[in-house]
């Protein structure tokens, strides 16, 4: 059995589901156009399942401070349409992007239910053409940094003065 650190410096803090987060922010603003994590089962020379069109999410990392709770999350989009349809997949694109770019002070509640508020929203790279090797579908592909607050699992601990927790950090390097 695990008992967590009595003497935490600082709370425990649960990172941002960024998928899930995306997800939740994106598919009701951009309604009907399906917003996934993966792309659809696919036959072969197919364009798209039901000649649709969607935008693909994509996490691509990121960074966590404890200090402040606070994570960065690089996040992908990939928009895709049938390859006759370029304008398509780039005007969704664009569109996400301005909503992708334009979510700081939001929040936004994940199928888990919890709550995460975005402190700052910022474009990376806007969009560009990509083709896909395995897909014959029009691709264009963008990034998107989100600074987002984790959520609290675990207070700071003890009860213990942060004078005593600095003598206690001492004595125990």
């Amino acid at each position: 059995m695990t008992t967590p650190n009595q003497y935490s410096f600082y709370e425990t803090v649960k990172p941002p589901p960024t998928e899930s987060l995306v997800v939740s922010y994106l598919a009701p603003l951009m309604d009907p156009l399906r917003i996934l994590t993966r792309i659809p089962p696919q036959e072969a020379l197919e364009d798209t399942v039901k000649k649709d069109t969607f935008i693909r999410i994509e996490s691509a990392g990121g960074a966590g401070d404890s200090m402040t709770g606070i994570y960065t999350l690089h996040i992908i989009l990939h928009s895709y349409a049938p390859y006759n349809s370029e304008v398509l997949a780039e005007d969704n694109l664009a569109t996400a992007i301005a909503w992708m770019g334009n979510a700081l002070g939001s929040t936004v509640v994940t199928l888990d239910n919890y709550e995460w508020y975005i402190i700052d929203s910022n474009v990376l790279s806007n969009m560009h053409h990509l083709t896909d090797p395995r897909l014959p579908l029009a691709r264009y592909r963008s990034s998107i940094m989100w600074a987002v607050e984790g959520n609290v699992i675990a207070p700071i601990s003890t009860g213990k003065t942060a004078a005593e927790l600095r003598n206690w950090a001492k004595e125990n390097r």
